[in-house]
């Protein structure tokens, strides 16, 4: 019988400590027997180990780092230190699905040409909570998928980086990654962590396809600490103009055929959806060849589009403008 691979699940922490507690319970609560836990505090102003010490067993390990080291860089510090031929990114305020584990090393041990492997997740301020209200799902790939048939589906590449450009179809925790092909693209990506997952993702991905579960893997806590939330918008689109520039003219040299790929993928979207990434794309200032190939894909006369995006992203800066106002009176 074949050796199960081994998976490690390195878990950063700092300044969280309630969320911590949960997130070791969510590694320790895994079916999958062979795992190696790590967890890598970063010098958070308060120790958590006082909070988490009855749950010390064999089964993890825990460092403190002596001095802040920083985000991404506990997160190199934790893929450098794993043992793993799989590793799993799982932040202290997110938990993981107790079957995640086992189903990545199933799905990836059957389709060894895949990169990463990643499934279904919920997002919301709590676990318990109700559907469609606090508690929502995060978008998926731009593919059709059978939901109700439970399993793994391949993303190709193409298709895979594509939809990073524009979306968040894969999430930690629940996102199982080959270990090697992760230190063979650099780690993960240094600069930002905003951008930092998409672009861990997206150097990884131009070596292999993706694997889609279509089932329940993870929860995503939202909360005030979020790197999302600690950025204005302007911020936000300043780095996905630097992720463009660095993942754009990859995909070109690789793929040849990836405007009309967008343009596909981009079909399988509602009207409504269409209309949002393109003015979004204005409003960001991403490129000229990407933005009419979205305004292609809305349907219609591409540079009629442009036009009515570019009234309609005016339209609403002037009504955010006009409500800011207001609510500074």
């Amino acid at each position: 019988m074949k050796e199960l691979p081994l998976i490690t699940l390195g878990l950063p922490a700092y300044g969280r400590p309630a969320f911590l507690r949960e997130a070791i319970k969510s590694c320790l609560a895994q079916d999958y027997p062979n795992l190696e836990i790590l967890v890598a505090d970063d010098a958070s102003p308060q120790d958590p180990w006082p909070g988490i010490a009855d749950l010390a067993s064999e089964k993890w390990n825990y460092v403190r780092h002596a001095k802040n080291k920083g985000g991404t860089a506990n997160f190199n510090y934790l893929i450098e230190k794993a043992c793993g031929e799989i590793f799993v990114l799982h932040q202290d305020d997110d938990c993981l699905h107790p079957e995640f584990c086992r189903r990545a090393a199933e799905a990836m041990e059957g389709r060894p040409e895949a990169v990463l492997y990643s499934g279904l997740m919920f997002r919301g301020p709590k676990r318990i909570s109700i559907l469609g209200q606090d508690l929502k799902t995060f978008n998926g790939p731009w593919v059709p998928l059978d939901y109700l048939e439970a399993g793994a589906h391949v993303v190709e590449s193409l298709d895979a980086l594509l939809m990073l450009l524009f979306s968040i179809p894969f999430m930690h925790p629940a996102t199982a990654m080959r270990r090697d092909v992760l230190v063979q693209t650099g780690g993960y990506f240094n600069e930002s962590m905003f951008i930092g997952d998409n672009i861990t993702f997206s150097r990884m991905l131009l070596h292999g396809p993706a694997i889609y579960d279509t089932r329940l893997s993870g929860f995503f806590r939202l909360h005030q600490t979020n790197v999302s939330t600690s950025l204005d918008l302007s911020k936000q689109y300043a780095w996905r103009r630097r992720q463009l520039d660095l993942l754009l003219p990859l995909i070109k040299e690789k793929f040849s055929n990836w405007q009309p790929r967008l343009a596909e993928l981009l079909q399988n979207l509602p009207r409504r959806e269409r209309w949002r990434i393109l003015t979004e794309a204005l409003e960001a200032g991403y490129p000229k060849e990407l933005n009419e190939t979205v305004a292609q894909a809305v349907g219609g006369n591409a540079r009629k589009n442009l036009l009515r995006a570019r009234v309609l992203k005016a339209s609403w800066s002037q009504q955010w403008k006009s409500l800011g106002s207001r609510l500074i009176k």
